[in-house]
């Protein structure tokens, strides 16, 4: 057995030839073999008790979706990157088949999600950048100018500058400019130019 060369004719045990539905497990040193017919010759599979089939045992394209058990295939079974975009079909991943909190922040690729792609009432405020929870009455949301957004007690703050407000109407209905409190219905904190007659 340790010939390589050597041929073997193996008989059944009443003194026929094996017919091509048989298959057997012959041993070897240091490695179990099987071999198979295809009805015209015989072919050891290789089948290692340690090993297994490896990938180099396989013909290109042998395995298919088709010879897979349902479920048999974890995410255990499979390493790191080995699929990629062009092996996913159009439309064979959908929001059942992602596990919860699996995807975050660092999965998605900058400008991969639209508008087009969020449903509606879909991002709420705790869901902004930097934004520390729902806030308070009162408050609203402005920009960081860094892509992020934070609460602001703005209060009746409108018509800003560069992100200041510059008017301010207050809840005693007293508007403000250059002052956040105002004490009377108009209060201006600096000059007035006045280009007509009428005040």
């Amino acid at each position: 057995m340790d010939d390589k060369t050597t041929t073997l004719t193996i008989n059944t045990s009443d003194g026929g030839m094996i017919n091509d539905t048989n298959s057997m497990t012959i041993t070897k040193q240091f490695l179990d073999q099987s071999l198979i017919s295809n009805g015209l010759q015989w072919y050891s599979l290789g089948i290692s008790d340690i090993s297994g089939i490896t990938t180099t045992q396989l013909l290109d394209n042998a395995i298919t979706s088709a010879k897979i058990a349902d479920d048999t295939i974890t995410g255990n079974d499979i390493q790191n990157s080995t699929i990629s975009t062009t092996q996913l079909a159009d439309d064979s991943v959908t929001s059942d088949k992602i596990a919860n909190g699996t995807i975050t922040g660092s999965d998605i690729q900058v400008s991969a999600i639209s508008f087009t792609q969020l449903a509606d009432g879909a991002v709420t405020a705790p869901k902004l950048a930097n934004n520390p929870g729902n806030g308070t009455s009162g408050q609203g949301i402005i920009s960081n100018g860094d892509g992020s957004f934070d609460w602001d007690d703005v209060g009746g703050a409108f018509r800003t500058t560069e992100g200041v407000p510059d008017t301010h109407n207050v809840e005693s209905g007293n508007v403000g400019i250059g002052t956040t409190t105002p004490t009377e219905k108009l209060e201006v904190d600096g000059n007035i130019k006045i280009t007509n007659d009428l005040i």
